[in-house]
């Protein structure tokens, strides 16, 4: 029974030895004011940063958009009096089609004669 515990016993010192090498620095006591003390000012620097890059993010977005309507404007200036005669020739086609669908009657008729 005594080979079966020693390996445990290794086990549980290396464990031990790793557990107490990565630790940095000693922990201060629990409700001291050094804790609460630190605890509030790396909330407030996360608060802080959070507000910063929530406000990073949101002048970025307006100034994209900005952008690329400025781009979109520019685009339908430079195209304007094409689209100007495209719109109205499709109003014109619009509103004479009554018109069209009427005189087509007479148009096959004066075609049977």
């Amino acid at each position: 029974m005594g080979s079966m515990e020693q390996p445990a016993q290794e086990m549980t010192a290396q464990k031990n030895a790793v557990s107490s090498s990565t630790q940095v620095a000693t922990t201060p006591k629990p409700g001291s004011a050094d804790t609460v003390e630190n605890q509030e000012k790396s909330r407030r620097a996360a608060n802080f940063r959070a507000l910063w890059t929530r406000r990073l993010i949101v002048g970025a977005a307006i100034l994209i958009w900005a952008i690329l309507f400025y781009f979109f404007f520019m685009a339908v200036a430079r195209v304007g009096a094409a689209l100007t005669l495209i719109f109205a020739g499709a109003l014109l086609a619009y509103l004479i089609y009554p018109i069209v669908l009427f005189l087509e009657r007479f148009i096959r008729v004066l075609s049977l004669l």
